[in-house]
């Protein structure tokens, strides 16, 4: 039996350039957003803290008080590819580091550290490890 994460990785998997659909399951051809290239959707920092805090309550609700990196390198998509899903990555694929995302995120976290951009990225890697390793 597969794992929740193996069948969520299923669901999304894509071996051909995805069709965005809109609320009602209209498609819109890429590239563009979601919604066939108008206006972007807007999300508010409220919101997506919101989102955070009942997935981080869950954790500690089912006795995830601590989570174990059992992994550490990780392939990444430069920034300038990630979102160009008319084009696969394929030569532009890095490695990134769980480990090292973590210890430049903890001064973040003690408050000893200026908060830049990049430390939004490094949060995102560890969240997908615990979302895709992790989570029940």
């Amino acid at each position: 039996m597969r794992d929740v994460a193996s069948r969520r990785r299923a669901r999304h998997a894509v071996t051909k350039p995805p069709r965005a659909r809109d609320r009602n399951g209209d498609q819109s051809s890429l590239p563009g957003s979601r919604l066939g290239g108008e206006v972007p959707l807007n999300i508010t920092v409220s919101e997506l803290r919101r989102a955070a805090n009942v997935l981080f309550d869950h954790l500690e609700g089912s006795g995830q008080s601590e989570i174990a990196l059992t992994e550490d390198y990780y392939w990444n998509i430069p920034g300038d590819r990630l979102y160009a899903p008319e084009a696969p990555p394929k030569e532009t694929l890095d490695l990134g580091q769980l480990t090292s995302d973590w210890e430049e995120l903890l001064p973040v976290g003690r408050g000893h550290d200026p908060v830049p951009s990049h430390d939004l990225v490094q949060l995102a890697a560890l969240l997908r490890f615990v979302g895709s390793k992790v989570l029940p």
